[in-house]
Protein backbone atom coordinates (compact mmCIF):
# COMPACT_ATOMS: atom_id res chain seq x y z
CA UNK A 1 0.00 0.00 0.00
CA UNK A 2 2.67 2.46 0.69
CA UNK A 3 3.82 2.16 -2.82
CA UNK A 4 0.51 3.39 -4.08
CA UNK A 5 0.99 6.01 -1.77
CA UNK A 6 4.04 7.16 -2.47
CA UNK A 7 2.80 7.09 -6.74
CA UNK A 8 0.17 8.73 -6.10
CA UNK A 9 1.35 11.65 -3.60
CA UNK A 10 4.59 12.04 -6.55
CA UNK A 11 2.26 11.93 -9.66
CA UNK A 12 0.06 15.02 -7.23
CA UNK A 13 3.24 16.53 -6.75
CA UNK A 14 4.18 16.47 -10.77
CA UNK A 15 0.78 17.49 -11.59
CA UNK A 16 0.77 20.81 -9.54
CA UNK A 17 4.18 21.49 -11.23
CA UNK A 18 2.74 21.83 -14.27
CA UNK A 19 -0.19 23.93 -13.46
CA UNK A 20 1.87 26.22 -10.72
CA UNK A 21 4.80 26.19 -12.88
CA UNK A 22 6.11 29.02 -10.30
CA UNK A 23 6.40 26.83 -7.26
CA UNK A 24 4.48 28.94 -5.42
CA UNK A 25 0.88 28.40 -4.30
CA UNK A 26 -1.77 30.84 -5.37
CA UNK A 27 -2.51 31.84 -1.76
CA UNK A 28 0.78 32.47 -0.93
CA UNK A 29 2.63 35.97 -1.50
CA UNK A 30 5.05 36.56 -3.76
CA UNK A 31 8.66 37.02 -1.67
CA UNK A 32 11.43 39.41 -3.10
CA UNK A 33 13.64 37.24 -4.93
CA UNK A 34 17.19 36.29 -3.69
CA UNK A 35 20.00 36.58 -5.38
CA UNK A 36 21.16 32.94 -5.85
CA UNK A 37 18.29 31.10 -4.75
CA UNK A 38 18.35 27.84 -6.46
CA UNK A 39 14.74 26.82 -8.62
CA UNK A 40 14.07 23.01 -6.97
CA UNK A 41 14.22 21.93 -10.29
CA UNK A 42 17.15 23.08 -11.64
CA UNK A 43 18.35 22.89 -14.84
CA UNK A 44 20.22 19.76 -14.68
CA UNK A 45 17.44 18.03 -13.24
CA UNK A 46 16.08 14.85 -15.03
CA UNK A 47 12.66 16.63 -14.63
CA UNK A 48 13.69 19.16 -17.41
CA UNK A 49 13.76 16.30 -20.12
CA UNK A 50 9.77 15.89 -20.28
CA UNK A 51 10.28 12.06 -20.48
CA UNK A 52 7.76 9.79 -20.30
CA UNK A 53 6.56 8.50 -16.76
CA UNK A 54 8.22 4.90 -17.03
CA UNK A 55 11.65 6.52 -18.57
CA UNK A 56 11.72 9.15 -15.90
CA UNK A 57 10.69 6.04 -12.77
CA UNK A 58 13.25 4.01 -13.81
CA UNK A 59 16.11 6.53 -13.46
CA UNK A 60 14.40 8.22 -10.71
CA UNK A 61 14.41 4.49 -8.82
CA UNK A 62 18.13 3.94 -9.99
CA UNK A 63 18.73 7.27 -7.96
CA UNK A 64 19.49 8.82 -11.07
CA UNK A 65 18.47 12.36 -10.67
CA UNK A 66 20.66 14.61 -12.87
CA UNK A 67 21.15 15.14 -17.08
CA UNK A 68 25.26 14.81 -16.52
CA UNK A 69 25.13 11.81 -14.57
CA UNK A 70 22.74 10.16 -17.25
CA UNK A 71 24.38 11.70 -20.26
CA UNK A 72 27.89 10.28 -18.46
CA UNK A 73 26.30 6.68 -18.96
CA UNK A 74 26.87 4.02 -21.33
CA UNK A 75 24.05 2.76 -23.16
CA UNK A 76 24.84 -0.66 -21.42
CA UNK A 77 24.78 0.98 -18.10
CA UNK A 78 21.63 2.26 -18.79
CA UNK A 79 19.86 -1.21 -20.43
CA UNK A 80 21.06 -2.68 -17.37
CA UNK A 81 18.14 -0.59 -15.16
CA UNK A 82 15.23 -3.01 -14.30
CA UNK A 83 12.80 -1.77 -16.85
CA UNK A 84 14.91 0.24 -19.57
CA UNK A 85 14.61 -0.92 -22.20
CA UNK A 86 16.08 -0.03 -26.13
CA UNK A 87 12.81 1.87 -26.58
CA UNK A 88 13.43 4.02 -23.16
CA UNK A 89 16.96 4.49 -24.46
CA UNK A 90 15.75 5.98 -27.57
CA UNK A 91 13.91 8.35 -25.94
CA UNK A 92 16.21 9.32 -23.40
CA UNK A 93 18.90 9.64 -26.22
CA UNK A 94 16.14 11.76 -28.50
CA UNK A 95 15.60 13.90 -25.19
CA UNK A 96 19.04 14.49 -24.46
CA UNK A 97 19.78 15.49 -28.32
CA UNK A 98 16.94 18.07 -28.20
CA UNK A 99 18.34 19.52 -24.33
CA UNK A 100 21.83 20.29 -26.16
CA UNK A 101 20.42 21.83 -28.80
CA UNK A 102 17.76 24.18 -26.93
CA UNK A 103 21.10 24.79 -24.67
CA UNK A 104 23.27 25.61 -27.72
CA UNK A 105 20.95 27.37 -29.06
CA UNK A 106 20.21 29.86 -26.08
CA UNK A 107 24.19 30.04 -25.57
CA UNK A 108 24.40 31.75 -29.42
CA UNK A 109 21.56 34.51 -28.59
CA UNK A 110 23.35 35.31 -25.08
Amino acid sequence: MESVKTAVQRASEFIKSLIFPSHTPLDEPLADEVLGAEDPVTPSSIDGLSLSPRVFNCLWRANIRNIETVASMSDENLLNIRGFGEKALTELKERLATTSNLTKACDRHL
